[in-house]
């Protein structure tokens, strides 16, 4: 299974380097599997090369419908300052109701810089420790300017009820 899912995303990152295929977002990998104990986990590995406007949001995940999550771990490369402040941040809850950050400061920053000025994060929220429903995950440009999403990755995992 993990050597497929390598292949899959390998080959979709050689047709969009050979080819120059661009898009707003692009979702190379989604799966969906069963765990032993009986609890499913959802994956999304979505690639953003685009601009996010002050105040503007993408969906990133949801799994309205399908269920809530109890527990999201987001890893991502975002845009980041001098300081290794994430220029936008992930949140997570339900759209149109409680939202809490994932990502939303510096104390998530790995160490790690990624490629066209961004800085990898990495965090884990449950919803208990939110309290309140995890169905969205979301990034949003919290900023007084856009901000340019080259070389922005961000992978999300999260476990059902």
């Amino acid at each position: 299974m993990i050597s497929i899912t390598k292949t899959i995303l390998l080959a979709t990152v050689l047709a969009v380097t050979i080819l120059g295929l661009t898009t707003a977002s692009m979702v190379f990998n989604n799966t969906v599997e069963a765990t032993s104990d009986t609890n499913e986990r959802v994956s999304v590995t979505v690639n953003l090369d685009d601009k996010l406007k002050t105040g503007q949001v993408m969906v990133l995940l949801d799994t309205t419908g399908s269920g809530t999550l109890s527990t999201v771990h987001v890893a991502a490369n975002l845009p980041c300052d001098k300081t290794e402040t994430p220029q936008v941040w992930i949140v997570a809850g339900v759209a149109g109701g409680d939202l809490s950050g994932v990502i939303a400061d510096d104390t998530s920053f790995t160490g790690f810089f990624g490629p066209d000025k961004t800085c990898v994060f990495h965090a884990t929220v449950t919803d208990g420790g939110l309290g309140h429903d995890i169905t969205d995950v979301i990034i949003i440009n919290p900023g007084e300017k856009s901000e340019k999403l080259k070389g922005v990755v961000v992978t999300i995992t999260g476990t059902y009820n």
